[in-house]
């Protein structure tokens, strides 16, 4: 009953037929398992699903390993992999529709997948994660992603503005941003707002081949026994596109190879012929709207002049880094564990301490790096049995990444910014500097030297530095 369509599991490398293809960012996960929760998938973003705190989509089930399976965009298409977990995955290909079946008999009639087998998902797929009773089921949504955009600085409702400006628009956007500050979801947004009919379709331009026909062929498309592999015919990122919106990510990393042929396209004054077609397979003038992300200016890229002038004749929005706009990052905060809600059926809320550390510190991953503390520590308070983050905890993870990514310590409110040394290699006046920044408080101290609280008491000891409310 559950196999009544053939099984859309493929080879790393073959190309996805289009009759399994599903539009990125029109698929939403529902977990079964518990908890109960929902994802929304966000195109050109890659998912974790498993029972590690720091998972996208975390269940609290002991058949499911941390790291369970992997979820990503490709071709436009929403592809799950299994992370090699201890019990494996397994699909029920079209399941959904058998609401009559109940768990046990759909997981019965699933197959497992093969370790590293990647699965092309489409709308009514149930995915089992190591057992019958941690399970998520794939279906269609028009709803945009939760990613949040709230506003009250002046920078942020300037952003706000150019942003919704550039959804009414028509031509072409250039949107400038530092990585991780949130690029893919306003191209989204800007898609939404447009009211195009068509398909939200994300490439990463870094990652575009640089063998001409490789590249003809994910842009283009190709035909049927174009290669070995091409079992059917595949339309490329422009017709996918097609009254809808392209989404070129990372374009100041485009190869050189890669530069004239995109002039070609966005121009459509050239070969528009996909790969092992004819003329009679060109398609006229395609209605494709193109916003485009870098990470700098253009002028400081090695983008040739006329396409760097090509990309930016339209709108330009520039996404202001979280320094711009301290004032925002509480809202940002809530919104994201509302979104965390949703998904998780409940997260822990985040104390007025905390929300201030939220602010205080330095971000220099922006909002990835933002939305990744707060999931984290939201999940991990309620496997603790808390409902809230303090601010204690904030200040330990900020300082625990710094410490991991090698950086200078993040700088917090009543904490000193420090080189991190190793506890021998600290100086009398690197131990008094500490003190007198965190106003007495040793463990604000020692967490901004990187060092235990115990071993910065030995060291004020040894340097006969009197320690606060000691006589």
């Amino acid at each position: 009953m559950v196999r009544d369509r053939p099984t859309r599991k493929r080879r790393p490398g073959e190309p996805i037929e289009p009759s399994t293809r599903l539009a990125p960012g029109a698929l939403v996960l529902h977990r079964r398992g518990r908890p109960a929760g929902e994802l929304r998938l966000s195109s050109g973003v890659a998912y974790t699903l498993g029972r590690s705190a720091g998972a996208d989509l975390c269940f609290d089930d002991d058949g499911v390993s941390r790291v369970h399976a992997h979820l990503k965009e490709e071709e436009g298409a929403w592809v799950l992999v299994d992370a090699r977990s201890a019990n494996g995955s397994y699909v029920a290909e079209g399941g959904g529709v058998h609401s009559d079946l109940g768990r046990a008999r759909l997981f019965a009639a699933a197959r497992r997948l093969a370790p590293g087998e990647p699965l092309v998902l489409g709308v009514g797929d149930v995915v089992f994660l190591g057992d019958a009773h941690a399970a998520v089921e794939a279906t269609a949504t028009a709803t945009t992603p939760s990613l949040p955009d709230a506003s009250g600085s002046a920078r942020g409702d300037r952003y706000a503005r150019e942003l919704a400006r550039a959804g009414r628009g028509r031509g072409p956007v250039l949107l400038l941003g530092a990585s991780g500050t949130g690029k893919t979801w306003a191209a989204r947004r800007i898609h939404d707002d447009s009211g195009r009919s068509g398909a939200f379709v994300a490439l990463n331009a870094a990652a575009l081949p640089h063998d001409p026909a490789q590249l003809r062929s994910t842009l283009l498309g190709h035909k049927k026994g174009a290669f070995t592999g091409a079992t059917g015919d595949v339309p490329g990122a422009f017709r996918a596109a097609e009254h809808g919106t392209l989404f070129l990510d990372e374009v100041d990393s485009l190869a050189p190879p890669a530069q004239g042929f995109l002039l070609t396209l966005l121009e459509q004054s050239g070969d528009l012929v996909p790969l092992g077609g004819t003329q009679a397979d060109a398609p006229g003038l395609l209605d494709v709207r193109v916003v485009a992300a870098t990470k700098k200016p253009l002028a400081e890229t090695a983008l040739r002049h006329d396409l760097a002038f090509r990309l930016a004749d339209g709108a330009i929005v520039e996404i202001p880094s979280l320094a711009e706009r301290k004032e925002d990052i509480p809202a940002l905060v809530r919104g994201l564990l509302e979104e965390l809600r949703r998904e998780d059926g409940a997260a822990a809320s985040f104390s007025a301490g905390a929300l201030g550390a939220c602010v205080d510190a330095e971000w220099p991953g922006e909002l990835r790096q933002l939305r990744g503390v707060v999931r984290l520590l939201a999940r991990e308070a309620l496997e603790d049995g808390r409902d809230t983050v303090e601010a204690d905890e904030m200040r330990e993870r900020i300082a625990a990444q710094a410490r991991a990514l090698g950086r200078p310590r993040t700088s917090v409110r009543g904490e000193a910014s420090f080189e991190q040394k190793k506890p021998r290699q600290l100086t009398r006046d690197d131990v008094a500097a500490a003190v007198s920044e965190a106003r007495g408080n040793l463990q604000h101290a020692s967490r901004a030297l990187g060092v235990a609280r115990n071993t910065l008491v030995a060291k004020m000891d040894a340097f006969g530095i009197e320690r606060p409310g000691k006589r």
